[in-house]
């Protein structure tokens, strides 16, 4: 649509599309509230950091819980994500090639299983092992995908806000029962960190709830959005022979002991033909493509000449973005020399995959983080 119509479109009622990068200031501040499609994805009734339409609310979570984020804990956390996510996707493979059971793998799915087993290790503090067990993979993850499913009606359907999503029903007396469990035994991970938080100013803390909902939420979204990235980056690792040899030899070169752990710092780097790899696959396949709606506020906004009022809802599309041809030479073409050249930082500043401005996506370094150790350990 915007296209053939410009970078601003009426799409029905008080909608409308936005697709120019020069717009992003317009949801990059709190000043364009969420709206209240938002309150789809609130976990129990309770606003989440993600969901969350207050400034006010959403500043003080975010205060509690960057400290999960911060580069102590990722430096603590960072062995469970290799033993769990990266070594134990590989020995899984591995040993079932030996054992003469098969050498073909849904890896769409095993990433689903890696990535959820190493967040549930470490916003619940227990690994359920689906990697290596299919009847758990299918209870566990598969409640994630009824989860997601859930979350599309609610946002078309809003009685379906009363009914509560299928892994509150599985993983929230798991989650209160691990943080009384914490009170002698503590653990240096992201429900740690969940728990200890305080405002430093008012010494306010997050009550059990609160660190439920959004470690919930975590676990949602830390095991989807990271396992499709992994799925797309691998195949086109595959579909690009050229690609491929580059990528497996840097690691190789870099990492040649297989009894060795990969590095995150290291790998970060001086892998640049992977990282550039998968910068050119949340490019292409962004995997939230939709449009970040926000409200405009009172007194309303001129955008390119149209006057939008007051309670316009502006949608402006991550996937438009990422394939707009003002801003991408051949867009559609999967070219990692993108992100090698001199454009790599104007590039990386057009990348919305994990979103801009304060409302950013808080876990976007863990993450980073998890698809180094987990996709350059196999390709390894």
């Amino acid at each position: 649509l915007s296209l053939k119509y410009g970078p601003v479109v009426h799409l029905f009622n008080n909608v409308v599309l936005l697709n120019n990068l020069e717009y992003r200031k317009y949801w990059q501040t709190y000043k364009f509230k969420k709206s209240v499609f938002y309150t789809s994805f609130d976990v129990g009734g309770m606003p989440t950091l993600f969901s969350a339409i207050e400034k006010d609310y959403h500043s003080k979570v975010k205060k509690l819980v960057l400290p999960a984020f911060s580069v102590k804990t990722l430096a603590n956390i960072e062995k469970a994500i290799y033993d769990i996510g990266s070594q134990g996707l590989v020995s899984h493979i591995q040993s079932t090639i030996k054992s003469g059971q098969t050498d073909e793998f849904d890896l769409y799915h095993l990433f689903h299983c890696s990535t959820f087993d190493v967040i549930s290790e470490l916003v619940f503090g227990t690994n359920f092992n689906t990697t290596l067990d299919e009847a758990k993979a299918k209870y566990y993850v598969y409640s994630m995908g009824a989860t997601q499913k859930a979350m599309f009606l609610r946002t078309m359907i809003p009685l379906y806000k009363l009914i509560p999503f299928p892994m509150e029903k599985l993983f929230k007396n798991i989650i209160i029962e691990n943080i009384k469990l914490r009170e002698n035994n503590p653990s240096p991970d992201i429900l740690q960190s969940l728990i200890d938080s305080q405002d430093p100013e008012t010494g306010e803390k997050l009550t059990n709830d609160q660190i439920a909902v959004e470690c919930m939420t975590l676990l949602f979204a830390g095991m989807d959005t990271t396992a499709n990235t992994l799925t797309w980056t691998l195949y086109e690792i595959l579909r690009n022979p050229n690609v491929y040899e580059l990528v497996e030899k840097e690691i190789l070169d870099e990492f040649p002991n297989f009894n060795e752990p990969i590095s995150v710092e290291k790998a970060k780097s001086n892998l640049k033909y992977f990282e550039a790899t998968l910068l050119e696959s949340m490019r292409i396949y962004p995997v939230a493509p939709g449009g970040l709606p926000r409200v405009v506020p009172e007194g309303g906004v001129t955008i390119a000449g149209h006057y939008l009022p007051a309670n316009t809802i502006i949608l402006q599309p991550v996937y438009s973005m990422h394939n707009d041809p003002q801003n991408w030479k051949n867009p559609k073409v999967f070219d990692i020399q993108r992100w090698l050249g001199q454009d790599r930082e104007k590039n990386k500043s057009m990348l919305m995959t994990f979103g801009a401005g304060p409302r950013s996506c808080i876990g976007r370094e863990l993450a980073w983080n998890e698809m180094y150790l987990v996709l350059s350990n196999l390709i390894r």
